[in-house]
């Protein structure tokens, strides 16, 4: 999985909520380890939709979303812009997380040119190794 080291919940705040293992909160990408490594990490193929929601990537092996504690009942399973067949999907850890997110793809120009070229075609055919 890769999540957004950045988005820790306060230590200071432990009796409200602590939504995740580790404290994480926002996305958290459910990818095949090579594909997460190779598209959604920094790097020359990273994609530009984890780029606008993932401040600071960190890839974690052996684990899945669902078991570092994100909502699976709100989750992006299998988005097509990454290809149905690489099984690639998106998990908040609360519903009301998508709102600032969708206002991050919205506010980045590269996330939403990428987004109108056919949901992620034209980024996968610049980037093949993420096809």
């Amino acid at each position: 999985v890769v999540i957004d080291e950045r988005k820790r919940w306060p230590e200071w705040f432990p009796f409200f909520y602590r939504p995740t293992e580790g404290g994480f909160y926002g996305v958290c990408y459910n990818a095949p380890a090579s594909y997460a490594q190779r598209c959604l990490m920094p790097g020359p193929d990273q994609s530009p939709n984890s780029i606008t929601v993932i401040a600071k990537p960190k890839f974690v092996y052996n684990s899945t979303c669902e078991q570092r504690g994100y909502d699976a009942t709100v989750a992006f399973i299998s988005d097509p812009f990454y290809g149905v067949a690489n099984n690639v999907s998106l998990f908040v850890t609360t519903p009301l997380e998508w709102i600032p997110i969708a206002y991050l793809f919205m506010a980045s120009p590269a996330s939403m040119s990428s987004l109108a070229m056919g949901w992620g075609n034209g980024w996968k055919l610049k980037h093949p190794k993420c096809k």
